[in-house]
């Protein structure tokens, strides 16, 4: 396959399927290999040969402050329009992908976070929020129920039911002690009224933040995600969670997912200045705005999505921000 130019807008005619489409996407060759590494429930690559478990979510929910709700197959954000809130709670165990972030031979450019949802109760196009949880709250626990105490597990009003509170506030609701002050991402849902579940245009994660989850695994406590606005109205969204496995609709295949975009510098060469991909390997970026809109992130991604379907390797989507010279 010949090469897109080094700088060049994608054409109509080299992807039939972004006719309708804002085409904004750049193909750049750097001087080292590109990877991405897709992390979801039972997902499998090179740092997870036996499929991937480290995941863990709950709700919390004002209402039933010392009900766990770690079992659920969806994660309910909001307010529920009788004075109650509920929140999310996400975490991601990255220590096996430790060498990414302390090795000379690997540049770990960009990460994002792509959720699922499936409905909108008048939530629609409403800002959503995610904060870094304090490490004074780290060890927090999934729990294995759907709205039932469960010792030792997350709740409204503890870290550990039974044990430990959380560190500031009840609902890990303190800004500053039981989460940075400033959110680390914000992201709109859908206007769509439908049951089907879909994902979201994922948002960009700081990628020191998983450099500490994969290298100071203790102090790990994940992502707190709550509504933008939790006055009290009936507001909220159900997103898709890990272990939903219904297969109608296609329930199990929009489980949050992390994507992590990295250089691996030893890889140099692998690819023939006149090809996309050679050997499954690629030294090539696609770029995307820093803050896409409207169909931009779509287009980039259906271009990525069409050369994997033809070569079977990842070409990694990137903000422009995130593209350093020394990329090539």
């Amino acid at each position: 396959m010949k090469t897109i130019p080094r700088r060049t807008r994608c054409s109509r005619s080299m992807l039939p399927l972004l006719l309708l489409l804002v085409l904004c996407a750049f193909a750049l060759c750097c001087e080292a290999s590109a990877a991405t590494i897709h992390l979801q429930h039972g997902s499998v690559n090179e740092f997870y040969p036996d499929g991937y478990a480290g995941v863990d979510e709950a709700y919390i929910d004002s209402a039933k402050p010392d009900n766990n709700h770690g079992l659920n197959w969806e994660f309910m954000i909001g307010p529920v329009g009788d004075g109650s809130i509920r929140r999310g709670l996400m975490r991601w165990d990255l220590r096996a992908l430790a060498p990414l972030f302390d090795s000379e031979r690997y540049v770990v450019i960009a990460a994002e976070l792509k959720l699922g949802l499936w409905y909108n109760n008048a939530a629609f196009g409403e800002p959503f929020e995610v904060y870094r949880v304090s490490s004074a709250n780290a060890g927090w626990i999934e729990g294995s129920k759907h709205h039932d105490p469960c010792p030792g597990a997350v709740t409204w009003n503890a870290v550990t039911s039974g044990a430990r509170p959380w560190a500031g506030e009840p609902g890990c609701g303190k800004p500053g002690v039981d989460f940075d002050a400033e959110p680390v991402s914000r992201f709109k849902v859908d206007t769509l009224g439908h049951m089907h579940p879909r994902y979201l245009q994922p948002f960009r994660l700081p990628v020191d933040m998983l450099r500490d989850w994969a290298l100071k695994p203790e102090t790990n406590a994940g992502l707190l995600i709550r509504a933008a606005s939790e006055a009290d109205e009936q507001r909220f969204t159900y997103f898709v969670g890990s272990e939903h496995m219904r297969t109608d609709h296609g329930w199990h295949l929009h489980h949050p997912e992390l994507i992590i975009n990295y250089m691996d510098k030893q890889a140099t060469g692998t690819c023939p200045p006149d090809t996309i991909v050679s050997n499954g390997q690629s030294n090539r970026l696609i770029l995307v705005p820093e803050h896409p809109e409207g169909s931009e992130r779509y287009a980039a991604q259906e271009l990525a999505d069409h050369l994997r379907t033809i070569t079977g390797c990842d070409i990694p989507l990137i903000p422009e921000d995130a593209y350093r010279p020394e990329f090539g």
